[in-house]
């Protein structure tokens, strides 16, 4: 994490320190803008890793359903997005919508 400057670290003191303005995006308060979301992926598909690699040599796939968090993943990322753009962004997109619903 030192090295990738994500935190940074204190010889002298032989503390590590996670700035705000990183901060900001590796947290759930930081909204759509939340990165940390997406690291979650990186165990899901550690669960399947050897499946994956089985695919590759020998073809075929692995289905959805050996994906257990998958959908609450998706439902988490892309629900972050829409309810924080909801009004301002995505219903002026129809026409009329907005006048209708007032």
């Amino acid at each position: 994490m030192v090295t990738g400057r994500i935190v940074e670290y204190d010889h002298p003191s032989g503390k590590y320190h996670l700035p705000p303005e990183r901060t900001a995006c590796l947290t759930r308060t930081a909204g759509i803008d939340n990165l940390a979301v997406f690291t979650q992926y990186i165990a899901l598909l550690g669960d399947v890793e050897d499946r994956i690699v089985n695919c590759f040599r020998k073809g075929g796939g692995v289905p959805y359903s050996a994906y257990p968090k998958f959908q609450e993943l998706q439902a988490e990322k892309t629900a972050r997005v829409f309810d924080a753009r909801l009004a301002d962004k995505i219903l002026p997109l129809a026409p009329d919508l907005v006048s209708r619903l007032e």
